[in-house]
C-alpha cells in the first residue's frame, strides 16, 4: 500500500512546486515601483510596433545558434533608454542576449539590435537577421 501512495505524493509535491513557481514568476513581472507589467519581447516581435508606458521596463531576449552574435542596440530617440545587457551562455546552442530598456519619456523610438557576422567567409548578409522594434511611449 505505501508503494502506491509514494508516486501520488511525488506528483502532488511537483504540482505544488510548479504552481508556486508560476505564481512567483507572475509577481516578478510587475515592477516594484509601479503596477506596470514588464514588456517582454523576443525574436517573434521583430518588425512590430508596440506601446509602453513611461517608466515601464522593456526586456528583449534574443538567441543565436552558431557564431553570429548580437551587437550593441541602437535607439533612435531618448524615449527609450538602455539600462543593462546580459549574456547567457547555453551549450550546445549559441548564447542568449538579454537587453533591458526603460520607457523613459513620451515619444517613439525604434530599437535596432544588429546581428553581427563573425565568420568573414559566410556569404549571408550580416543584417539579414537584425532585430527591429518600434516602441511608442505613452504617459503613465
Amino acid at each position: 500500500m505505501t508503494n502506491t501512495r509514494f508516486p501520488a505524493w511525488r506528483v502532488l509535491l511537483t504540482l505544488v512546486l510548479v504552481v508556486c513557481s508560476k505564481t512567483h514568476a507572475q509577481k516578478t513581472a510587475t515592477s516594484p515601483n509601479t503596477s506596470q507589467q514588464l514588456l517582454a519581447l523576443d525574436f517573434r516581435n521583430d518588425g512590430q510596433h508596440l506601446t509602453a508606458l513611461v517608466g515601464q521596463q522593456i526586456e528583449i531576449t534574443l538567441g543565436t545558434v552558431g557564431p553570429p552574435q548580437y551587437g550593441k542596440p541602437e535607439i533612435s530617440s531618448p524615449a527609450v533608454r538602455l539600462v543593462s545587457t546580459a549574456l547567457w551562455r547555453t551549450i550546445p546552442a549559441g548564447p542568449t542576449y538579454i537587453y533591458i530598456f526603460e520607457a523613459a519619456a513620451e515619444g517613439e523610438a525604434q530599437v535596432t539590435v544588429p546581428l553581427l557576422n563573425t565568420t568573414p567567409n559566410n556569404p549571408q548578409s550580416p543584417n539579414q537577421h537584425t532585430f527591429v522594434v518600434t516602441i511608442r511611449v505613452a504617459p503613465a
